[in-house]
């Protein structure tokens, strides 16, 4: 369908159909015309975006500690102030990783049209059935990729904060996790989300996620929470990292005791 019609056209089709749907949804309609529009450009958007190449853990390890050389550097070598550096190297690392969404005509033309979808996917509320709310949690993961320049930091926080609030929904919670790990494996999305501020609002309702069902007793969903935390925790400043660290192991510390008894029984 791309191949002969071209991604635009798709990609504005879509788009007009999960505005309907949502529209539909939102006056007693149903959902399946959303949940099919959203279903669509899922499956539309490996085609319609450029596939920016995802850092590896060794990545953004390194590229953490070149972010902290830098903001020491920054500060003239003394270790305190080096805000400046550590913006600086933080703006670049973001931009770099980028690169696959260059501001090409191409892709000016399709953001209005992914901005649709990713919003009408935001838009599914917490009393929408299952199948839609998963259908919009596959979405943003799908087009994860798209979220990383800088310009689109606004739509990367309302998808953060819809995948958020359903990691702890028993329905979908696997799906929210496979999201959040989607958003954290592009460089341009990680460096925006992994800063002192923003991990100070994402780590309790993460972490409070993580104590309930269905994350408490799905160990994969978990570690792939988990997994995806870390890589934003490695980016932080030395000093911040040891408070983030403990805040994501202490739980996991605590429940040793009651395991090692029921292992013992």
């Amino acid at each position: 369908l791309l191949g002969g019609v071209g991604a635009l056209p798709v990609a504005q089709l879509l788009a007009a159909e999960a505005r309907e749907g949502a529209a539909v949804a939102a006056g007693g309609g149903g959902w399946r015309r959303l949940e099919a529009a959203l279903h669509l450009s899922e499956c539309a958007a490996p085609a319609l975006l450029p596939q920016g190449r995802r850092p590896t853990r060794r990545r953004l390890v390194s590229a953490g500690g070149n972010l902290r050389a830098a903001s020491d550097s920054g500060s003239g070598g003394n270790g305190g102030g080096g805000n400046g550096g550590e913006a600086a190297a933080r703006a670049a690392r973001a931009a770099e990783t980028s690169d696959a969404f260059a501001d090409t005509a191409e892709q000016r033309a399709l953001a209005p049209s992914v901005e649709a979808a990713l919003s009408a996917a935001c838009g599914v509320g917490d009393g929408a059935p299952p199948y839609l709310r998963a259908a919009a949690l596959r979405c943003i993961a799908a087009f994860a990729p798209w979220l990383a320049p800088a310009e689109r930091a606004q739509a990367l926080q309302g998808c953060v904060q819809a995948v958020l609030r359903s990691l702890g929904d028993p329905s979908v919670g696997r799906h929210a996790a496979s999201a959040f790990s989607a958003i954290c494996c592009y460089g341009g999305c990680a460096w925006r989300l992994g800063t002192d501020a923003t991990l100070q609002q994402l780590l309790p309702p993460l972490l409070a996620a993580l104590e309930q069902e269905p994350l408490a007793s799905d160990g994969e969903a978990a570690e792939t929470a988990r997994s995806a935390c870390m890589r934003l925790v490695v980016l932080l400043p030395p000093a911040s990292i040891a408070a983030a660290l403990d805040a994501i192991a202490s739980p996991i510390l605590a429940s040793l005791p009651a395991l090692g008894a029921t292992l013992a029984a």
